[in-house]
């Protein structure tokens, strides 16, 4: 069984030394892995030993030899081996782009502006700034009800909304709120993946945009707003389809995690802009950074209409 893993590591060299342009990697030979190593920690370490102790004496020959620090990142690079991952820390993937270009939307640029009045007002510190995101993101990473709620508003005054948690009866865990876009979330965090989704969740989530305008004194929310179920479960009562109205969305805590771990980057980028910055610049380069996170209104608005309960 070692024999043939380790086998796999020749096609991910070849691709390694494709990649930076050099003369062919050399041939490997069969090396024998004890049975012990092959326990899901040790094994990622000996993965890494033998993938960097390989490409060093390869790359040694290259014209441009690279640095320790990027020697370091080549294994991680490589996609993990069956059963490598549990007990092991690979680097995250880098974010991807957005496909389309930047374009100016009302919506977006009033939560510009309200980032920017955060970041350089309560969140002036960078103490501050860590400290409320880490206890974002560890609330966002448990499944205890009210710690996850907290989470969910703090991540929607970080996404530049009036964030907060209704009160009454019936209503939503936390609602975002932008002039012309309400996004409603209920939480089921504390459930199994196990199961479905039952169809009183999705009659609660149907009226709690409802209850929001009737809670503010408005006729109705505004057009295009939704509501989101955060749970781990992906089927629904077949029951619940049919009655699901068109604005109600499911996802899943790790969608939501990936939101507010994209949402953490674009503000530390965001204080890495500069104390000299502001005014107009200030406004497009905040503008430009959001987008590149995927963390503008529209775009998190995008990102949480993936699921909607009719289609499931």
């Amino acid at each position: 069984m070692g024999r043939r893993v380790v086998g796999q590591f020749e096609s991910k060299s070849a691709a390694i030394s494709r990649s930076v342009q050099t003369k062919p990697a050399r041939r490997l030979t069969w090396v024998s892995i004890p049975p012990t190593a092959m326990v899901s920690g040790t094994w990622g370490r000996v993965k890494s030993e033998y993938m960097k102790s390989m490409l060093t004496g390869y790359l040694a020959a290259c014209p441009a030899t690279p640095t320790t620090s990027q020697l370091s990142r080549v294994p991680d690079q490589a996609d993990p081996l069956p059963g490598a991952a549990v007990g092991t820390t690979w680097l995250k993937e880098i974010q991807p782009l957005p496909d389309a270009t930047y374009d100016s939307d009302p919506l977006d640029e009033e939560a510009v502006d309200s980032v920017i009045a955060l970041f350089t007002g309560r969140l002036r510190s960078a103490a501050k700034f860590e400290r409320e995101s880490a206890i974002m993101l560890a609330n966002l990473n448990q499944d205890e009800a009210t710690k996850y709620e907290q989470g969910l508003v703090a991540l929607g005054e970080f996404l530049g909304a009036q964030s907060f948690k209704p009160p009454g009866q019936g209503r939503a865990d936390a609602a975002w709120l932008w002039s012309t876009l309400w996004i409603t979330v209920e939480a089921k965090s504390e459930q199994k993946s196990q199961g479905m989704l039952s169809m009183d969740y999705v009659r609660q989530a149907n009226t709690q945009l409802a209850s929001l305008a009737s809670d503010r004194g408005d006729e109705l929310p505004p057009e295009g707003s939704i509501s989101v179920i955060v749970s781990p479960r992906t089927v629904v009562d077949p029951d619940a389809v049919p009655i699901a109205e068109p604005h109600v969305y499911r996802a899943g805590p790790k969608l939501i995690l990936d939101i507010a771990h994209d949402t953490v980057r674009a503000g530390k980028a965001l204080r890495g802009l500069g104390a000299d910055v502001s005014g107009e610049i200030l406004h497009t380069d905040a503008a430009r950074t959001l987008w590149e996170h995927r963390v503008l209104p529209t775009q998190v608005e995008d990102r949480l209409r993936r699921d909607p309960i009719r289609g499931l």
